[in-house]
């Protein structure tokens, strides 16, 4: 298989199993990848779940200070354009939500607009290093 993102790319490298597919391919597998600057100024990662937001307080209780997110310029002096990041590609601190890793196989941004990569998850610990911490917002039922 010849990998036309800069994901896939990576994971071939690595010896990992990797399938691109259009970004707009929805399911409950697809796991989102945004960027944060600390208040001292140091850029993270936050992985969390599709349907699911990350939680300010979460991040700020962790690292003991606000976290803001990062602007598209911001973004696109780290080498992506928004949409585009993908967790095995980027080169800052990296925080995974747990539920993240029930997601068989995984399917994240691929490093390139317009798509996305299913690989499985287990072999970021190849590519990177990576914490994982509850960051997502508590999920809320909504009465009719």
């Amino acid at each position: 298989m010849h990998p036309n993102t800069r994901a896939g790319k990576l994971l071939q490298s690595h010896g990992c199993w990797f399938r691109e597919v259009p970004q707009e391919d929805r399911n409950d597998r697809v796991c989102k990848t945004i960027c944060f600057k600390r208040k001292d100024g140091t850029i993270i990662a936050a992985v969390v779940p599709f349907l699911s937001r990350v939680s300010y307080k979460k991040l700020k209780a962790h690292y003991g200070m606000d976290v803001a997110p990062l602007s598209p310029t911001e973004l696109r002096s780290i080498g992506f354009e928004p949409h585009e990041c993908a967790p095995m590609l980027m080169e800052c601190e990296l925080l995974l939500d747990p539920e993240c890793l029930t997601k068989k196989p995984i399917q994240t941004g691929a490093g390139n607009v317009g798509h996305g990569i299913e690989w499985h998850i287990e072999d970021l610990e190849k590519i990177r290093t990576y914490t994982v911490v509850d960051i997502q917002e508590p999920k809320t039922i909504h009465k009719a």
